[in-house]
């Protein structure tokens, strides 16, 4: 593996606990991100050959090369808007904003990258939350395990990571930060044989730690209380502190998760 890719493995650490949804973790940006957001956008049009009618230059989607400005059809507005460009992290990593790791893309391609992140970190929210029946976990790790075989570690990003480690101790109870790295190791080693074991155990120390920013919603009568999705025990071990699926949630109709309401969260 080169340094190139090396850099982009998802090994950030910045993520922080969202009040707001106990369960979830928010990435952290650095001061730095509104400046070089701007700057690769600025980059991206200078070198553009593209032009507007009145002769400024237009930016371009450094990956498919979509024109800014092209008109598409928006279904959720339900009408044509102009295609505007986006700033991503080619290696997920929010603190990460050194220009060779930043790229002008458009909302397409921009969701692409993240598809199997968010997808990823959407399941493990649920999960933790105990809104993901079993089926669909199965289905989330499937992914998972394709992307993993397609481009390792670098398709997964932080939230595949973080579901495949969350899986691991599921699964296996307490173990140790070298069990899970073991674990972790093998998984991919069997998926894509290319990773190396150093650029694992970055991942999945770091998975670690994202894991411990997560809060587990505990039902306390008519409201919830925040506490630590994993225990870090003074021998080293890491557990899940609740199942990822309940038993019996195959049978909840769906419409009971779709009540916001339904969830009171409190710090």
């Amino acid at each position: 593996m080169n340094a190139e890719r090396q850099r982009k493995l998802p090994t950030s650490r910045e993520y922080a606990s969202n009040p707001e949804r106990p369960a979830a973790i928010l990435a952290s940006y650095p001061i730095q991100w509104l400046t070089a957001r701007l700057g690769v956008l600025d980059r991206n049009r200078r070198s553009s050959l593209h032009r507007d009618a009145r002769g400024c230059k237009l930016g371009y989607c450094e990956k498919c090369g979509a024109v800014e400005g092209t008109l598409y059809f928006n279904k959720q507005k339900g009408r044509w808007v102009p295609l505007a460009l986006q700033v991503v992290h080619l290696g997920h990593n929010p603190e990460n904003v050194e220009p060779n790791d930043l790229a002008a893309w458009c909302f397409f391609c921009h969701r692409g990258n993240d598809k199997t992140h968010q997808m990823a970190a959407s399941a493990l929210t649920l999960a933790v939350e105990g809104r993901l029946p079993a089926s669909r976990l199965q289905e989330r790790m499937q992914i998972m395990r394709e992307a993993a075989a397609e481009d390792g570690l670098v398709a997964l990003g932080p939230g595949g990571v973080d579901l495949v480690v969350a899986s691991m101790l599921d699964e296996a109870g307490p173990l140790t930060c070298g069990d899970v790295v073991a674990g972790m190791q093998m998984w991919v080693q069997s998926l894509f044989p290319g990773e190396r074991d150093e650029d694992v155990q970055a991942c999945t120390k770091s998975s670690l730690h994202r894991l411990a920013k997560r809060r587990i919603p505990i039902i306390d009568g008519d409201t919830f209380r925040a506490g630590p999705a994993f225990m870090h025990y003074s021998g080293g071990l890491c557990s899940l502190r609740i199942p990822l699926c309940a038993p019996g949630l195959e049978a909840v109709p769906p419409s009971m998760w779709s009540k916001k309401s339904a969830y009171k969260y409190i710090q």
